[in-house]
Order: C-alpha cells, then sequence, then structure tokens
C-alpha cells in the first residue's frame, strides 16, 4: 500500500510517504525489517521516487534521496553480513533503474549543499559493492561530468586546484 501511495499521482501525498518511510526504514536500533525488504519488490515504488527527484522541491529531494540511502546502505561494520541482504538486493534494484539515477541528478544541481550530499551519498550507497550499478551511474548521461564539476567546485572553494 505505502509502494502504490508513493507511486500516486499526489505529490504531496508521494513526499509524505516517503517521508514516513525514512522513518521507518532509519529506525534506530532496528529498521522496520518489512519495508526494507518488501517496499523495492513493488515495481511502481522506483517510479515514485523518481517523480520525487523530477519534481519535488529540494526538501522532497532530499527526502528521496536518503530514502534511497537508507534502503541501500549496509551496516559499516558488516557490510557483507546476512543481516543486510534486503539492502544488497536493493542496491541492485535502484543500480538497475535507469530512471532513479538520472532523476538523482536533479538533486545534485542542487544549489542546497544538504540535498547535494544526500545526492551523492545515496549515490554512494547504491553502488557499494555493486559493479553493475557503478557501470549504470558511469553511463547516466550528465552525472559523471556533475561528479567532475563539483570536485572542481570543491577545489576551488578550498583555494586547491
Amino acid at each position: 500500500r505505502l509502494a502504490e501511495m508513493l507511486a500516486g499521482d499526489d505529490l504531496d501525498l508521494s513526499i509524505e510517504v516517503a517521508d514516513d518511510l525514512v522513518g521507518l526504514v532509519g529506525r534506530e536500533p532496528r529498521p522496520d525489517k518489512t519495508v526494507l525488504e518488501e517496499l523495492l519488490t513493488h515495481p511502481r515504488s522506483l517510479q515514485g521516487i523518481t517523480k520525487i527527484l523530477q519534481r519535488g522541491d529540494d526538501d522532497a529531494r532530499q527526502t528521496a534521496c536518503n530514502l534511497l540511502f537508507l534502503l541501500s546502505m549496509s551496516e559499516p561494520e558488516r557490510p557483507f553480513d546476512k543481516s543486510c541482504t534486503a539492502q544488497v538486493k536493493n542496491r541492485t534494484s535502484i543500480g538497475n533503474c535507469a530512471e532513479v539515477l538520472s532523476a538523482v541528478l536533479y538533486a545534485i544541481d542542487s544549489d542546497t549543499p544538504a540535498v547535494v550530499n544526500a545526492a551523492l551519498n545515496a549515490l554512494m550507497s547504491v553502488s557499494f559493492d555493486n559493479s553493475p550499478a557503478c557501470l549504470a551511474i558511469a553511463k547516466t548521461p550528465r552525472l559523471i561530468r556533475s561528479f567532475l564539476l563539483l570536485l572542481e567546485e570543491r577545489a576551488d572553494e578550498s583555494g586547491r586546484l
């Protein structure tokens, strides 16, 4: 049901659902395993996240990126542990969705540093130990160029070129 609401026509409702999902998946000390394991098995859930990235404001884009990050993040101290099976499957699902990877550019192009960082964190998490996703990211039009521009901007800001 949450996946349907996420992918529905009402953008505001989709953003609200994404925010709720971030809370459920990011819940400490234990995320909601049902959401973590089942959300991306619904074919329209990634369409909903893509829609938020494409049509939402900066806050909504940051929420969508945070959701992608949390759905794909393994526990740093045990990234290959069996408890992370859902995240590994989610990384594959996200990495196989060219529309999501392209839509992350909307967040990367933001003027808000927190949104850009959330987008980069999402891509980092999706690409972790996932060479097909790394290749998909590299093949996404404008994405590598955006990375290079960000690196150049950061170097200019720190006075090092």
